[in-house]
């Protein structure tokens, strides 16, 4: 979505029971949560991808945080 129009927000959203992508994103590298505790099964994601995390731009990582 950015290379076509890029000052396009995209926010990402997840439980803050299974936040792997908030404690990959605090240690500047992939995480394994020990639990995953949401009613959601498709989001109990213990360890955020490889690739999204690495393709995530420093901008959404900035963003993310400040939430």
């Amino acid at each position: 979505a950015k290379l076509i129009k890029p000052t396009v927000k995209i926010i990402g959203v997840e439980p803050e029971g299974a936040a792997s992508a908030l404690a990959a994103i605090n240690e500047d590298r992939v995480v394994s949560l020990n639990e995953a505790v949401t009613i959601a099964d498709g989001t109990a994601v213990k360890t955020i991808g490889k690739t999204p995390f690495e393709c995530s731009p420093d901008d959404a990582r900035r963003s993310y945080q400040g939430f």
